[in-house]
């Protein structure tokens, strides 16, 4: 029950953190606003994490992992590969409308020495087309799309929505499901010239 508790409010510190990290430098955010949003005293949110630089990178690992889970629904979901494609990147955007803070910090984390979390995230970005792949090896067996590498298929893909569904350029939630839905007829059609 204590480490259930302790989970809760690591949790909880986890997610106020994140609402107060979008739109803002790091220096701007306050451990003490941190605190306030998770209705926690200043020193509890110390308990669980020594620095704000260390709950900001906790941040990140924790966002991250949730994408991932996002990205494992996706493969697990009954359907043609082009359906599961497109949930995977419904889930993208609903992602990107709640955690829209790490596409801010992409930019702008250059004081925060991020080199430590550099092998974890090149495990995950491989466990992300390790899954992605999965869908599209199963789409080759189905016949739904062409024999390929499906490694270099899965960068294709995610490059194609990454760069199609940028926050910094579209209204993700007015504008997100029409430009999903191109991006996967694209990915499955091509844009070469009619034939």
């Amino acid at each position: 029950m204590k480490n259930k508790r302790k989970e809760e409010n690591r949790l909880r510190i986890l997610e106020a953190a994140g609402k107060l990290f979008y739109g803002k430098r790091f220096h701007q955010v306050k451990v003490k606003d941190i605190a306030e949003a998770a209705d926690m005293g200043k020193g509890t949110i110390y308990e669980y994490f020594p620095s704000k630089e260390n709950l900001f990178m906790e941040l990140l690992k924790y966002s991250t992992e949730k994408y991932i889970h996002l990205v494992r629904k996706a493969t697990t979901k009954k359907g043609s590969s082009r359906e599961r494609l497109l949930f995977l990147v419904y889930n993208h955007i609903e992602f990107m409308s709640n955690f829209s803070y790490l596409d801010y910090y992409t930019f702008n984390i250059s004081h925060i020495n991020i080199q430590e979390l550099h092998t974890w995230f090149q495990g995950k970005r491989d466990q992300f087309f390790s899954l992605v792949g999965e869908i599209i090896d199963d789409g080759v067996r189905r016949g739904e799309i062409r024999t390929t590498d499906s490694r270099l298929a899965a960068a294709v893909f995610t490059g194609s929505f990454l760069a199609a569904l940028d926050p910094f350029l579209i209204d993700l939630e007015k504008d997100g499901k029409k430009i999903a839905e191109e991006v996967v007829a694209l990915f499955f059609h091509g844009v070469g010239s009619k034939q």
